[in-house]
């Protein structure tokens, strides 16, 4: 049975989705920064433990709700390399942003070895 080839307008939509959601963690990301300058005392030894859950967080919502290639080739299709090609930088942030969870289980673990302050 063939396969349908995967074209670079269905893949658009999910590299939208993936920026929509880097925003979102950014913005995210400076809340946090801002509620911890603003209340330093609720903030005092849970620094790396909030850093750290924040990355871990951030890459498994990307693995499981934005993952560009997953998304895009939703019916097992055949992917021809030349469609991603276009989105070649948007891809090495996506594998980049999909790792942030190995730092973030070590500011966790960093966490928990060290007594705080």
């Amino acid at each position: 049975m063939p396969s349908t080839p995967m074209f670079v307008d269905e893949v658009r939509p999910q590299v939208r989705r993936f920026y929509l959601f880097l925003a979102g963690a950014g913005l995210l990301a400076a809340a946090l920064t801002g509620l911890a300058l603003a209340f330093p005392a609720a903030w005092i030894g849970k620094k790396l433990w909030t850093a750290g859950s924040f990355l871990v967080f951030t890459a498994t919502v990307e693995r499981l709700y934005f993952d560009i290639k997953r998304l895009a080739n939703t019916h097992n299709r055949t992917i021809d390399p030349d469609v991603f090609t276009a989105f070649a930088f948007t891809l090495r942030l996506e594998l980049f942003v999909g790792r942030f969870w190995i730092l973030g289980t070590i500011l966790l673990y960093l966490d928990h070895w060290f007594p705080r302050a």
